[in-house]
């Protein structure tokens, strides 16, 4: 029987080949493609520098998919090429779950993608459409995710792909980092750096000097957090960074993005306080967005009235940096910072512009704000520049091209959780032109 058994399999051997020949491509004898799923977007992609962030519901065949199994790859030069992402947990309470060490990095990657998960990447790794079949991965399913600019209608795609077997190595390249022992942040473009004492605050700003791995002196002298109004609607009330309560909650150090969460709150009378303000620093290779949740208990315009607040950072007088102007929509000519106020920077408060940019022979600091639609508070472009004139608390007196936004309408906030973000990209080789189109058409963060 075994002399039959051997024969018969020689002589069926010939016709098994033959048939993987002459079948077509679905046949057995050829190994299946993936299963392609599709994911389409409309989102900004004109300038490289723009972060994509999508939800996991803006891409459902990956939602509870384990993120440690899921990469991101491109194609470019006629093949997938990985490209650094990162995808961040989002807590019951909308904060980012930022795990505190290996154990809790490695209980990540089982988590599955959840619908307002976050997977980030930047616009600047988006390739072309490819080859549909992705051949080359054939024990991964993949997701195409076609991305449409909202003006000029370019597509872009990257795919991801989910391994049922150990992933690839994720891209080596990390755009953006974060150095534990000095509380900062750095990149190709920039090095920021946060208070000791008030994490929430930035205490440090430099350009990295173009082609080098050196910085430019501190453009900062610090940051200011400035609240005023009326409290029982008669006594006169105001509050300064230096009233707030400030904890560094903890740091996620991604190849994409940079995540410091702080909680923050302030004093308001002896030892009364608001309710908590949750601040996000959010990173990268060439912008950062301070990512602030306020949650109100209470009708703000039950105890307060004529409330503003001042959000700006005051420029450093230091004699080796360079000179600066300050620009807006409405001041299309530019502003000089020489610490003495004139009638044209008066106007420039009055303005009502909702967008900046700093100019400087370093390049563009774009300035602009994000309010969501259901936080009645109004904000517009602010600027002081008086040498002369004292805002404690600061490290060096006067004021240098302080400029930032001004909020009012406090008092109109309901109970309820608001957000706003400032958003600010530093960018060279840009006109201002294309720098206030650039910070105009990027990405929306809020509802």
């Amino acid at each position: 029987m075994s002399r039959v058994t051997h024969i018969t399999q020689a002589r069926l051997l010939p016709v098994i080949l033959a048939a993987c020949l002459v079948l077509p491509a679905r046949a057995v004898c050829e190994t299946p493609a993936p299963r392609l799923d599709v994911a389409t977007k409309r989102y900004p992609i004109a300038d490289p520098r723009y972060p994509v962030v999508l939800h996991g519901r803006d891409l459902p065949s990956l939602l509870n998919v384990p993120i440690g199994r899921i990469r991101l790859f491109a194609w470019k030069h006629a093949r997938l090429t990985p490209i650094p992402f990162q995808i961040d947990g989002r807590d019951k309470h909308g904060g980012y779950r930022i795990p505190r060490n290996d154990d809790e990095r490695r209980e990540e990657e089982a988590l599955p993608f959840g619908p307002e998960d976050e997977c980030v990447f930047m616009a600047a790794d988006l390739g072309g459409h490819g080859n549909p079949s992705l051949g080359t991965h054939p024990r991964a399913t993949a997701t195409q995710i076609e991305l449409t600019d909202p003006r000029s209608g370019r597509r872009a795609w990257v795919f991801a792909l989910v391994f049922n077997e150990t992933p690839p190595p994720p891209a080596d390249r990390d755009y953006v980092v974060y150095d534990r022992d000095t509380d900062a942040i750095e990149s190709d473009t920039y090095r920021i750096a946060f208070s000791r004492e008030k994490p929430f605050l930035v205490d440090r700003l430099h350009w990295r000097v173009a082609g080098t791995v050196g910085f430019t002196p501190d453009l900062a002298d610090t940051m200011k957090v400035r609240h005023t109004g009326k409290l029982f609607h008669q006594f006169d009330f105001s509050r300064t960074e230096f009233d707030c309560y400030s904890t560094l909650l903890g740091v996620k150090d991604g190849p994409v993005r940079v995540i410091r969460s702080t909680s923050n709150r302030v004093r308001i009378i002896l030892q009364l306080k608001s309710p908590t303000i949750r601040i996000d620093y959010i990173a990268y290779g060439a912008a950062f967005f301070m990512d602030s949740e306020v949650r109100i208990p209470f009708r703000i315009g039950t105890f307060f009235s004529d409330v503003k607040t001042l959000m700006t950072l005051d420029g450093n007088n230091d004699p080796s940096l360079p000179p600066f102007q300050v620009f807006s929509p409405s001041f299309l000519n530019g502003l000089t910072i020489n610490g003495e106020m004139t009638e044209d920077k008066s106007a420039f408060n009055r303005s009502g512009d909702r967008e900046l940019l700093v100019a400087s022979p370093y390049g563009k600091i774009l300035i602009g704000m994000q309010v969501a639609r259901d936080f009645p508070i109004h904000y517009q472009v602010y600027l002081m520049d008086d040498l002369t004139v004292a805002d404690p608390p600061e490290r060096t007196r006067g004021q240098l091209g302080n400029v930032g936004f001004m909020t009012t309408g406090w008092e109109h906030l309901e109970a309820s959780s608001y957000r706003m973000i400032l958003t600010v990209y530093m960018l060279r080789d840009i006109s201002v032109d294309e720098a206030l189109k650039a910070l105009r058409e990027a990405p929306k963060f809020v509802p």
